[in-house]
């Protein structure tokens, strides 16, 4: 056994080794003078940059120290107009940023190069791609939200996110989905922008072309919950008709795909804040469909959590004095007395069960306040 160790921490070695001279090579490569003359022979040392940060991103502080970050702004520099230069360019940086090292370094100049490409290059998608990613991974603290937002980055790939939306691949959807929901999520001055600059129509031109890709659903679940945040979204997103095709959505896929569960519980629970929403989800009969996931995802503690939440929203009017429950009548009325909801006792009892369950919850709380007052 001990053999077998030492053999596989001198592979590791000699990877190391190997990995370490290809990364000098190319950083001296575009560190050179012949990258100045020439933008096509720094593909390869960018590629390798990108490569290294790809298969492992706990490497990135390491090509720091060796130069590479600097290495690519400045071939970035020395040629901004070169189409496969910038692709190679910002597939390193899409990959480096996912380190908190990199992602720290964001500035005007990075976003600049990330505006120029959506400017510039709008046909590659490969370097769109490429964009969208560094862009989700760029916004992972506050500071990099507010500066991508206040530039014109933001507004890209809002745009550049609704073009792509017809796209019988939805590769590009789905990047330009994640990285609009991460620069939405937690700020209202990027939320604002995103529903003022077509944010809504994405997602409602997504699920037009997309429907049946979960994949894709789960992505505009997740940023519409986001923009929801918005009390006057709430309001738009009834408007655009999409509630049915929420409800259908959870009903069809979520009982076999995780994501689409939680996301679409999360959502579910949401757009319930708004009291039309609530009452045309209501009729909609979405709560037996989260019902449904309940039972088919009791293991996913995570959609638990959201599908629970989406029925408390549910119960509770928005009309009326905070905390107090709709009563179970009037909740899951049945439309015609002779052809009754097959789901509303299911649905009445699962209600009951997440009442008794918080009861239970605020009881054991009771008891170890008081354990811990006699102690």
């Amino acid at each position: 056994m001990e053999n077998e160790k030492l053999q596989h921490l001198r592979q590791r070695a000699w990877r190391r080794i190997s990995m370490d001279g290809q990364i000098s090579d190319a950083i001296k490569g575009l560190n050179g003078s012949a990258a100045e003359r020439n933008p096509d022979i720094c593909g390869w040392g960018c590629r390798v940059i990108r490569n290294v940060a790809q298969s492992n991103v706990d490497d990135v502080p390491q090509l720091i120290d060796l130069g590479g970050y600097d290495a690519l702004l400045r071939v970035a520099r020395l040629h901004p107009t070169s189409e496969s230069l910038c692709k190679d360019i910002t597939g390193a940086l899409s990959y480096m940023a996912m380190h908190e090292d990199i992602s720290s370094k964001l500035n005007e100049e990075i976003v600049g190069i990330l505006v120029r490409c959506f400017e510039n290059f709008s046909s590659n998608s490969s370097l769109i791609e490429n964009c969208f990613l560094a862009s989700e991974h760029y916004a992972n603290n506050e500071r990099n939200k507010r500066m991508i937002g206040r530039s014109k980055l933001l507004k890209q790939i809002v745009l550049h996110t609704l073009k792509h939306t017809p796209d019988d691949n939805p590769m590009l959807l789905i990047a330009g989905l994640k990285a609009t929901a991460k620069l939405s999520d937690d700020n209202e001055e990027n939320l604002k922008l995103v529903c003022d600059n077509d944010g809504l129509n994405v997602c409602r031109h997504a699920m037009d072309h997309h429907l049946s890709n979960t994949v894709v659903i789960v992505e505009v679940f997740d940023l519409l919950e986001k923009l929801a945040v918005d009390d006057a979204m709430q309001d738009e997103i009834r408007h655009a008709a999409l509630l049915p095709l929420i409800v259908s959505s959870l009903e069809e896929k979520a009982v076999r795909n995780a994501s689409l569960a939680g996301t679409g519980c999360k959502l579910v629970a949401r757009l319930a804040q708004n009291e039309e929403n609530r009452l045309q989800m209501l009729a909609l009969d979405v709560v037996p469909v989260i019902s449904h996931i309940l039972q088919k995802q009791k293991e996913n503690v995570d959609v638990i959590l959201f599908a629970c939440w989406a029925i408390i929203e549910l119960a509770v009017s928005n009309n009326i004095e905070e905390g107090d429950f709709v009563s179970e009548e009037e909740l899951f009325v049945d439309d015609d007395p002779n052809n009754p909801n097959p789901y509303a006792e299911e649905a009445r009892n699962a209600l009951k069960r997440i009442r008794e369950s918080k009861a239970n919850l605020e009881s054991d709380i009771d008891s170890n306040n008081d354990a811990d007052a006699d102690a």
